[in-house]
């Protein structure tokens, strides 16, 4: 495979991950304006909100989509716990399908394709020493 494939291929790959986002985003947007019209929770509003915005960045290849699924994911988090308290069970109920779906963000396939080369690392070996390449 030459280079131009692999890259085509990893533009649509993280075209077709902003489009599940994007449409699981709207989805919860949509349910979540009705459910907050009627007295519920706005989280599912703000949550698809923040789905929607991070798949409009993430189409146009920019890290800030990134950015906008991780605050979903830790609003997520939040929510969880508020709702659930500290059982394992109930609160990871409530956080698969985003946890899931921030995993997917962390392979390198949509990393490389937001950051090139210069793709922030995710862990630090030892004290201060960035992880090298072999």
């Amino acid at each position: 495979m030459s280079n131009q494939e692999v890259t085509n291929q990893s533009i649509i790959t993280l075209r077709v991950t902003a489009a599940i986002i994007g449409l699981i985003g709207a989805l919860m947007a949509w349910q979540g304006a009705q459910l907050t019209l009627l007295g519920g929770t706005p989280y599912y509003l703000c949550a698809g909100l923040l789905m929607v915005v991070s798949a409009v960045q993430l189409w146009r290849a920019r890290a800030s989509g990134f950015v906008a699924y991780g605050a979903a994911l830790l609003l997520t988090l939040a929510w969880a716990v508020y709702e659930a308290g500290n059982a394992f069970w109930l609160v990871g109920s409530r956080i698969w399908l985003i946890g899931l779906i921030s995993l997917w963000l962390c392979s390198p396939v949509i990393r490389r394709q937001l950051w090139g080369d210069t793709a922030p690392q995710l862990a630090l070996r030892g004290k201060s020493q960035p992880l090298q390449r072999t």
